[in-house]
């Protein structure tokens, strides 16, 4: 596995490139999360490939689930937006 740090103006954070990344994610991202929810966004194509093992990882731990928006930079705007906020509203998320 190879890790890069990215230094920002306020703040950095490690990229890492290897195998078996999503299948050990949890390792990967439990410093950065707080709570015992996780909501994960993607879209359907990117979810097809990788929802399954990244779950799997994160489930030991967390309760977590999907919410699928459709591709693309043009959607990236308030509606969907809106539809993210109802949707972690509707399950009861928060800040934790």
């Amino acid at each position: 596995m190879i890790q890069f740090q990215i230094q920002t103006p306020s703040h950095q954070y490690p990229i890492y490139i290897g195998k078996h990344l999503l299948q050990n994610a949890i390792v990967f991202l439990q410093p950065y999360i707080r709570g015992e929810k996780l909501m994960v966004v993607s879209h359907p194509q990117i979810a097809n490939l990788y929802w399954h093992n990244l779950k799997e990882s994160l489930s030991q731990s967390y309760q977590v689930e999907l919410i699928l928006l459709p591709e693309g930079e043009t959607t990236k705007n308030l509606q969907n937006l809106s539809v993210l906020f109802d949707a972690l509203i509707d399950k009861k998320y928060d800040r934790d």
